[in-house]
């Protein structure tokens, strides 16, 4: 993974219940598209839409340029939420919805928030408010996640 594709990545542990705060933010995830990654993307999950890879296709339907699936970017948002997790949390449950199209080379900011926290049958709960922006601050994604983190920090 290059510099360009992340901006943080915390202990492989990751947090404890404890430490959790309403409020606390994710370190942030920056991803930089490129045509190339679009492609194998599309490879990788055969999503053949030349809307992803076909310029002058993309520009007939009135588009500016390629775009970035959406799959794609929701990808990103769980790659954030799993580098802030470690390796002793779990995502249990994602929802979000797409506002805006993102293209490549636009720098893509994930971003998450502690929106609430609690205890189900002795497991940390952590609900977290998402968002995915563009260089521009434009609101591309949002939306929540609920993961489950040890209620202590692992000896």
């Amino acid at each position: 993974m290059s510099n360009s594709d992340t901006q943080s990545i915390i202990a492989p542990e990751g947090p404890a219940f404890e430490d959790v705060t309403v409020g606390m933010k994710l370190p942030q995830l920056v991803k930089r598209p490129t045509p190339v990654s679009l492609f194998m993307f599309s490879a990788a999950i055969w999503m053949p839409h030349r809307l992803h890879y076909d310029l002058e296709f993309a520009r007939s339907v009135g588009l500016k340029n390629i775009i970035v699936h959406g799959p794609l970017q929701i990808g990103y948002l769980i790659q954030m939420i799993t580098n802030w997790l470690g390796e002793n949390g779990t995502l249990k449950k994602l929802s979000y919805r797409h506002h805006a199209s993102a293209f490549p080379g636009d720098e893509l900011t994930c971003k998450g928030v502690i929106a609430a926290t609690r205890e189900e049958g002795g497991k940390g709960c952590v609900d977290i408010e998402l968002t995915l922006e563009n260089q521009d601050k434009d609101l591309l994604v949002s939306g929540t996640a609920t993961v489950i983190i040890p209620t202590k920090r692992p000896k």
